[in-house]
């Protein structure tokens, strides 16, 4: 078997290849989903009204994710002077915009409702629609009680009355961004019996709200986005949803359930998500004693390892978690052992004082009421003056440096290359050998011809792997050896293509649509690697396993492609206007299949989803290409939307290594985004300090993801096709969204970032991509097998 050196090459890194392809791979481990905790934040001193003069104290309390605009809202209260009277404290708002400008002067005075003389807060959404609970309230009812109902804030509309079957008290605790409130309100049977009854409201874009929607005995004290209510049932700790319109309940059940448990947050995960995460206090002592002191802990309902941990404290004898994001960041406050009570965060199990992360001067931070999914954190502090007073403030995690790149450990299959090449470099190179021909009982190597002209060597700088000369009895002994290492040149070489397929098949190609002047291409990317491993770390968990090839748009469609797809099918649908190779945005998720639709329609295929005289309908059993385990979905369409598993696939794998990566520019890495309006060095196009006024073009969007797709990170989020529960049963229900848009900030990038909205829902920075299925096309790599296969049994003469 006569092989040139570059031959030769070619079977070491092979061989080498074949072992790191085979070499077990993992996807990112489970764990702690905490953001861990940033080296150092800034400090923003949220002054209150009249620029924070003397004895007008603020309290910053809540703080709000990015909204649509990549605003961030900042909610809490402020003292307002009077003449000649006390003080008293107003609701105030401060505002952080897109730019990043910190408020550097008096926060907005929301006043006070005409039906109480004090409020408050008690939540605000990211749309700004405040909630809170009023006191010292202006009527009394007919037994001489003081009324005092809770209030909604929408902007733009005069405080609103929380309404109660009683018309008595009404206790709002929190909103989410969807306008559901919850909270409680108050029957009195006599002037001994007074009942407590948790409450549902829907807050509507008007102001009016809903009559309440009673909740029995389970109080709640936050809801998250996804419906999930945080509070206590029966007097312990629990958590509570809606399922079909019936409410579902589920408390703390170990020993922090009889200690006298308490939740005050819930972060923005779904039920049975892993992630889903509530605060609150407990007593300590798990023996029963209610004299022991309250801990901030933590409950993960659906964690079955580790559902609940008690926080500790910063040396003192009490804490309290108040707050907790999607990154698993705790905030709360602590006592010390001198220094009184102090703020702290809380990350991948450890209690940090935020006074040690921060220059705050002569001041103290007292407590950390809040923190959003970006590690923004709010709360007040303790400044001192003639006598000390209490001053809101913004904390903005500063990045840390870039550390040294760590050393990454060798691999065998690098350190077999190299090994193998050092060999193969000093037989061939060197002409300083002693001998022409050394033997061994496998294999006679040869050196060049310069220095052997005996060999049988056709041309210089060759390696001659042969069975020595023997007799005949030996070489059939020997020749076992030599049929081995052919055989391990094909396997290496089968390996080595299997390996290479996501490369080789990761080929764009594009379809074309239309006619005439309305032609339009839609590129497609082929994702390869059916039946990979899904990943656990991310939103929903898991997700990304898809057990089928499939292919996806390598761009987000675009306002050239539904302009010609309107021209030509008449379908209406109505999108924001910027330019013909912007993203097509304005787009409900009922558009976005009607257009989907009509790719399917246009090219002689089965419609991917069903409309109907009523609107978009499920398909049902009987109906051609029906599939039970996706009603919105037709199997046999070749155009949809892709499914939450397909975009994060599509997104977040790389194939080459088996992992998923937390963005997808295929790093774990934050990207670089937007600088400043008009930066054009960027790896992603979102907020990170600046912002572009409108996204770019559909392929000027950055690092491209591991399987080669633009924009999944960044510019415009993007509609997934199935629906928040990951069920697709419901024709309404709201939809997931991912990916981040150019006014957002990196954390919406993220793998763990699955946000979702009604299907009827036009938004100036959300589009959409589409998918297909895959084409059936010969298999290289099986020609590569058949190749090789015959290389190895191909017969040779040998010379005795």
């Amino acid at each position: 078997m006569l092989l040139s050196r570059n031959a030769a090459l070619i079977m070491m890194a092979a061989t080498a290849a074949s072992l790191l392809c085979v070499a077990p791979t993992q996807a990112k481990k489970p764990g702690n989903p905490g953001g861990g905790t940033p080296s150092s934040y800034e400090l923003v001193d949220l002054l209150g009204f009249d620029n924070g003069g003397l004895g007008l104290q603020s309290y910053a309390d809540f703080v709000t994710n990015r909204n649509l605009t990549g605003d961030i809202l900042i909610y809490g209260r402020s003292y307002q002077r009077y003449p000649n009277a006390p003080s008293d404290p107003h609701p105030a708002l401060w505002h952080v915009d897109n730019n990043g400008s910190f408020p550097s002067t008096d926060p907005v005075n929301l006043g006070t409702p005409s039906f109480a003389w004090e409020v408050t807060p008690t939540g605000i959404n990211s749309f700004g629609v405040r909630v809170g609970g009023t006191s010292r309230a202006l009527e009394q009812d007919d037994q001489g009680n003081w009324v005092s109902p809770g209030y909604v804030d929408v902007p733009g509309i005069s405080y609103q009355e929380v309404p109660s079957p009683t018309g008595r008290n009404t206790n709002p605790s929190a909103i989410n961004d969807d306008g559901v409130m919850v909270g409680t309100y108050d029957i009195v049977h006599d002037l001994n019996h007074r009942e407590i009854v948790g409450s549902v409201w829907q807050v509507r874009h008007d102001g009016t709200i809903d009559d309440p929607v009673s909740l029995g005995n389970f109080y709640p004290t936050d809801i998250n986005n996804s419906g999930v209510m945080a509070g206590s049932y029966e007097g312990y700790a629990a958590i509570a949803w809606f399922e079909e319109s019936e409410l579902a309940i589920q408390q703390l059940n170990n020993s922090l359930r009889y200690l006298g448990s308490n939740i005050n947050a819930i972060n923005d995960y779904p039920i049975g998500d892993e992630r889903l995460t509530v605060v609150g206090t407990a007593r300590a002592d798990e023996t029963g004693d209610y004299n022991a002191p309250d801990r901030g802990f933590a409950w993960r309902p659906f964690d079955s390892a580790d559902p609940t941990t008690v926080l500790g404290t910063l040396g003192g004898r009490t804490s309290d978690a108040l707050d907790v994001n999607k990154l698993g960041q705790i905030v709360g406050w602590s006592d010390t052992k001198r220094q009184g009570q102090q703020a702290f965060i809380y990350s991948d199990g450890t209690m940090s004082n935020l006074n040690t992360l921060v220059d705050a001067g002569n001041a103290t931070l007292g407590h950390a009421n809040g923190i959003n999914d970006d590690g923004d954190i709010v709360g007040f502090m303790g400044i001192p003056r003639p006598i000390s007073e209490a001053r809101g403030f913004l904390l903005r995690p500063i990045p840390a440096a870039l550390s040294a790149a760590s050393v990454p450990e060798p691999s065998t299959a690098t350190l077999l290359i190299v090994a193998f090449a050092g060999i193969l470099y000093c037989t061939t190179n060197s002409r300083r050998g002693r001998t022409c021909v050394g033997s061994n009982r496998y294999f006679r190597i040869v050196l060049n011809r310069a220095a052997c002209p005996s060999t049988r060597s056709a041309r210089p700088w060759r390696l001659l792997l042969t069975a020595p000369r023997t007799t005949d009895y030996e070489r059939k002994t020997n020749m076992k050896p030599y049929i081995l290492s052919r055989a391990m040149l094909a396997i290496s070489v089968a390996a080595l293509m299997v390996c290479a397929a996501p490369v080789l098949i990761g080929i764009v190609t594009a379809d074309t649509f239309g006619s005439g002047l309305n032609t339009f291409d839609i590129e497609f990317v082929t994702i390869g690697n059916p039946g990979n491993t899904a990943d656990t770390t991310g939103s929903p968990a898991p997700v990304g396993s898809v057990p089928y090839e499939y292919r996806i748009g390598k761009f987000e469609v675009s306002e050239n492609m539904i302009d010609r797809a309107n021209a030509l099918g008449g379908l209406g649908i109505t999108k924001t206007t910027r330019a013909p190779d912007k993203p097509a945005t304005g787009v409900t998720w009922f558009e976005a299949a009607q257009f989907v639709n009509w790719l399917n329609t246009s090219t002689g295929n089965m419609p991917a989803y069903q409309f109907g005289a009523g609107g978009f309908q499920l398909w049902q059993p009987g109906d051609a290409g029906y599939d039970a385990n996706n009603l919105y979905r037709n199997s046999l369409a070749r155009y949809f939307l892709p499914n939450v598993d397909e975009w994060y696939k599509a997104a977040y794998y790389d194939s080459s290594v088996g992992v998923y990566y937390d963005y997808p520019t295929g790093s774990d890495s934050v990207p670089d985004g937007i600088d400043f309006p008009g930066d054009s060095a960027f790896d992603a196009v979102f907020f990170d300090g600046g912002s572009n006024p409108q996204p770019n073009d559909i392929t000027d969007v950055g690092v491209l993801s591991p399987y080669g797709t633009a924009g999944q990170g960044g510019n415009v989020h993007e509609w997934e096709e199935t629906d928040l529960d990951l069920v697709n049963d419901s024709a309404l229900s709201a939809r997931g969204l991912r990916g981040g848009d150019y006014v957002n900030v990196s954390s919406s990038l993220k793998s763990l970032d699955r946000n979702n909205n009604l299907p009827t829902t036009e938004t100036s920075n959300g589009g959409f991509r589409v998918a297909r299925i895959a084409i059936p096309e010969p298999s290289s790599l099986l020609l590569g097998v058949l190749a090789a296969v015959g290389f190895v049994f191909r017969r040779r003469q040998f010379s005795k």
